[in-house]
């Protein structure tokens, strides 16, 4: 369970006409939920219609958040494998081609040492071509 969540302007507009003690249980109920403790106005209608409503918005962020926390304990985004740079920078692509291609930076590609080692085989390979 995230430590935090968002609290959102709009969740205002759903409590706005409530008196100020109503107020104080939804929020305090919207928290209780964020929270994954139980709450403790159900069988209040306004408190329960106006937490439900927001119940939603809660659950997805968790998710998100949850995946978030799954993806960096896989170690983030699958890096580009070098020898894939090396072979298409072989094959003449440029880096910015490269970069389009494996989801990089085209700054990342130019500075990688398998794009200019690749590119350079590229142009021997050129060179041997012409007679060079």
């Amino acid at each position: 369970m995230a430590e935090t969540f968002i609290m959102r302007k709009e969740w205002l507009d759903i409590i706005r006409n409530q008196p100020v003690e109503v107020q104080d249980m939804i929020l305090g109920d919207m928290f209780r939920y964020a929270a994954g403790e139980p709450l403790e106005h159900e069988n209040d209608k306004n408190v329960s219609m106006a937490v439900g409503f927001v119940k939603g918005r809660i659950d997805n962020t968790t998710l998100n958040y949850e995946k978030s926390v799954a993806q960096g304990k896989m170690g983030g985004r699958p890096k580009a494998s070098d020898t894939v740079i090396f072979d298409l920078a072989a094959e003449g692509l440029d880096a910015r081609a490269i970069a389009e291609k494996v989801n990089l930076k085209y700054d990342t590609i130019r500075r990688k040492e398998e794009y200019k080692s690749g590119h350079n085989e590229f142009i021997r390979r050129q060179a041997a071509q012409l007679g060079f």
